[in-house]
């Protein structure tokens, strides 16, 4: 009714798919591919409400879950998938997880963030206003924390930059590309890089860097543990800030992989540690690997409690429990041996005056922390489990170890 033009198409497509022939198998096949371009690699390169949930098999209408459907979405694939892949990052990924991470930070504090915008808008308009809005929260995600551009990156943001404007297909395209816009663009991002904006940029990542490491680590933490069988892209053992292939397929140094994996054999986490996490600034990829190396030795060390394992939720108390997310996992709900903690809304929690009295309730037994090493036995201060890290791997101990 609304496209009468569009009529006889779809009545030439009804007709073939009634004839439940060969077009029919023909149209289920196109189906993904067209939708992968219309929406994925165009859809989501015009959309820029919150970019980092715009993402393969993603639902940009939904902000978010809250913690109780967070657990029941795990629970539900522990039963019913529990050999399907998860991941965080793919070869396919429109941004690394640590560039989503810190996007998704921008949702602590979206007024300041909001201000930012104007400010930068003021001082330095864009050749069009949704595809600035866009490409600058891009921008934020991989901006480095200590201000300093590199001409890589500088190169690096150019390339993502002409192939978002041209996947999206309003500006300019593929076929029949804007020469006149696409430079107004590089202009635009050049005066970002480097102009009178640059400086309040640099001061406002750097706390959102803050909290976005947090947010890192607790999803790499939650992703291992939780149900299904969980991939490390290549290279996200480290932080990851790459964007969009070809950027995802940058060489990586698995040397420097290596020779932190033995870096971790001696390593004390309660020697380098920092109020408010100062350290990780330093130490972030030792931190990242640990959660990775230590969760997949888990892992393997209690292959029951997680193919065909149960899932259950753990819930902190206290003021500021809304801050922790947590999963536990055993063989079923009475034999529990594994426990991820991660802590949620950094910033938030940062500007609220921290823990205060919330702890977390422990199963009997004794309980190591395999990434500080520390001990814990029933009611615990959340303060001591998040003292050193953001994220914790919780391991009951053996009756023979006690």
């Amino acid at each position: 009714r609304r496209f009468p033009s569009r009529r006889d198409a779809l009545d030439l497509i009804a007709a073939a798919l009634l004839g439940n022939g060969e077009a029919k198998i023909r149209f289920a096949q196109v189906c993904g591919a067209v939708m992968a371009k219309g929406v994925e690699d165009t859809t989501f390169y015009r959309a820029s409400r919150l970019v980092a949930l715009q993402e393969v098999g993603g639902a940009p209408g939904r902000f978010g879950v809250s913690a109780a459907e967070f657990h029941l979405l795990q629970e539900e694939r522990s039963m019913l998938w529990p050999r399907a892949m998860t991941t965080l990052s793919t070869h396919d990924t429109k941004r690394g997880e640590d560039v989503r991470a810190r996007i998704i930070e921008l949702t602590e504090d979206p007024s300041e963030f909001s201000e930012l915008v104007n400010r930068v808008s003021a001082i330095l308009p864009a050749p069009d206003g949704a595809t600035g809005f866009f490409l600058f929260q891009n921008l934020l995600g991989i901006w480095p924390a200590d201000g300093v551009i590199t001409e890589s990156l500088r190169t690096r943001f150019h390339d993502y930059a002409q192939k978002a404007v041209r996947e999206a297909s309003v500006k300019t395209t593929w076929v029949d590309p804007n020469e006149r816009f696409e430079s107004a663009l590089a202009d635009w991002i050049d005066a970002m890089f480097d102009g009178p904006a640059t400086s309040m940029i640099t001061e406002f990542v750097a706390s959102l860097h803050r909290g976005a490491v947090q947010i890192s680590l607790g999803r790499k933490m939650l992703q291992l543990v939780g149900a299904g069988i969980p991939d490390t892209y290549q290279g996200a053992e480290f932080f990851e800030d790459s964007l969009v292939d070809p950027d995802n397929r940058r060489f990586v140094d698995y040397t420097a992989r290596s020779q932190a994996l033995d870096q971790l054999e001696d390593w004390d986490w309660s020697e380098v540690s920092q109020p408010g996490y100062a350290h990780l600034e330093e130490h972030f990829n030792l931190a990242k690997i640990a959660v990775v190396r230590h969760a997949h030795a888990v892992r393997q060390e209690y292959p029951a409690c997680f193919v065909g394992g149960d899932h259950q939720a753990v819930f902190a108390q206290g003021r500021a429990e809304a801050h922790i997310v947590g999963i536990a996992r055993g063989t079923d709900r009475q034999h529990l041996s594994i426990i991820g903690l991660a802590v949620r809304r950094p910033l938030i929690l940062e500007e609220t005056g921290g823990w205060f009295d919330t702890t977390v309730t422990l199963p009997a037994g004794r309980w190591r922390d395999r990434l500080t090493g520390r001990v814990y036995t029933g009611k615990v201060p959340a303060e001591q489990i998040f003292a050193d890290l953001p994220t914790a791997l919780l391991v009951l101990q053996p009756e023979t170890e006690i």
